[in-house]
């Protein structure tokens, strides 16, 4: 992204751990600006509209389901851009897995379909 596109502000819903951190390093390497990061289960609907996101990216596990239930307001917003990703994988990806999320979101946030490697 250049200076005169601005990364798209994206809310990271996680809860702390490999995963999260491993997200947050994704987003980032993939030109995401990271607006809210946070546990889904200390977050209320009106706390991530008030972010702003126009897109969220959630670390699926059975811990957060009942949380997400509270959120569907938000993530299901028009506009809004919701991506979901396993914890479990996200915490345990080699490089070359990571590095295929990094171009897949990428692709997802920046509106095109080039996931292809270089």
């Amino acid at each position: 992204m250049s200076a005169s596109d601005p990364a798209r502000p994206v809310a990271l819903l996680a809860r702390p751990g490999q995963a999260r951190e491993r997200l947050r390093q994704a987003l980032e390497a993939a030109g995401g600006r990271i607006v809210l990061e946070e546990d889904p289960c200390a977050l209320d609907a009106t706390a991530l509209a008030a972010a702003a996101p126009q897109a969220v990216l959630v670390a699926l596990e059975p811990a957060v389901e009942d949380a997400l239930e509270a959120l569907e307001p938000v993530l299901e917003a028009p506009g809004m851009l919701a991506i979901f990703d396993e914890a479990e994988l996200a915490a345990r990806r080699d490089v070359w897995e990571a590095q295929r999320l990094i171009r897949h979101l990428s692709a997802k946030l920046n509106g095109h379909d080039d996931v292809l490697p270089p």
